[in-house]
């Protein structure tokens, strides 16, 4: 047997549980270090090995992410939540707590990977839209595309996702802000930000530009209100849906076969507003029950619930679908038949 790590253990029984998790069995030693200080060590066989490597890496990195999180909502010098920040951005941010009135700074050492991954992601998105409407190109406010679209890019937490606004036209900025976010994959930044930009171009941008240059079908589907498939009572426009994971084709087959939209328009009707519109809404289902609906860029609780308790296929391998949806105005021509 080959040692993974040497934590406390409050933490060797969490990162024991996340092993468990992934079918991964291995065996706790306990010992003490050089202070007289309990220490657990985690082992497990030999062919486990590299797995659980992988597996106590990604863990151990998303232990530090909750640590700098917390750092970030609560003073260190009375403990208190909320400290307001009064300088963002940069590899460090100064904040002064509401409570004590102490000043502190707290480091972002994601700071720099972050600008990294974006700067890498601008030019893996420029590609794919130009691959799907000629002229975009970079500049100061971000990607700009012909009629005066922009596509701009918010880093997050996770060095592997990106938050994405589009705006058609710049000069006359929509009422309620097109927001998606998507992650990629890979093992290096550039890598993760190019299948991050195929996931979106084929889903959010196929919506965005069908509905900015085309509203013919060449990009994506229209459904009117009355159609079966669409979202009752509205104007939409829906990408198509992207299957990625593994192989398996079931839970694509059983999307197919079974709309998902027309279920979803009746939990969210009361969250459109017209006045605002349009406005955006993603789908994301998958693995052993992943199931999540976003309205212009924030869970919508109701609607995620919704999807999670139809009965699609959980498969293994996993498999995950993606899809984008412009609400537009609500359908004349379906009110007209009622």
């Amino acid at each position: 047997m080959k040692s993974v790590a040497q934590l406390d253990s409050r933490k060797i029984a969490l990162l024991v549980a996340h092993m468990e998790y992934h079918h991964i069995h291995g065996e706790v030693r306990r010992g003490h270090d050089g202070n007289g200080l309990e220490i657990c060590e985690l082992l497990v066989n030999d062919a486990d090995f590299e797995k659980a490597c992988d597996l106590a890496e990604t863990w151990f990195d998303n232990m530090v992410d909750e640590s700098v999180e917390r750092a970030r909502t609560h003073c260190p010098l009375c403990g208190k939540p909320h400290p307001k920040r009064i300088e963002q951005d940069g590899p460090e941010t100064i904040h002064t707590c509401q409570h004590c009135g102490g000043a502190f700074t707290i480091s972002n050492p994601q700071a720099n990977s972050q600008t990294e991954f974006q700067s890498i992601a601008y030019e893996s998105f420029r590609e794919v839209l130009n691959t799907m409407k000629p002229e975009w190109v970079l500049t100061e406010k971000g990607l700009a595309g012909p009629g005066g679209a922009l596509v701009r890019m918010h880093g997050s937490s996770s060095q592997d996702r990106i938050d994405v606004q589009f705006e058609p036209d710049i000069g006359e900025p929509l009422k309620t802000p097109l927001w998606d976010n998507v992650a990629g994959f890979g093992s290096s930044l550039a890598e993760k930000a190019g299948t991050a930009a195929q996931l979106w171009a084929q889903t959010t941008a196929a919506a965005f530009l069908e509905w900015k240059y085309s509203r013919r079908g060449e990009f994506a589907t229209h459904y009117r209100g009355s159609d079966p498939e669409g979202f009752k009572g509205w104007h939409a426009i829906g990408s198509a849906v992207l299957p990625y994971g593994g192989r398996d084709d079931r839970l694509l087959q059983w999307y197919v076969n079974n709309p998902v939209l027309p279920a979803l328009s009746q939990v969210m009707s009361e969250s459109i507003d017209e006045r605002r519109c349009p406005h955006g809404v993603k789908i994301f289902l998958g693995g052993k029950g992943i199931a999540e609906v976003q309205l212009d860029g924030e869970i919508h609780e109701a609607a995620s619930a919704a999807l999670a308790k139809l009965a699609w296929p959980r498969v293994e391998p996993i498999v995950y679908l993606r899809c984008y949806v412009l609400v537009l105005h609500r359908d004349k021509e379906s009110a007209q038949a009622r």
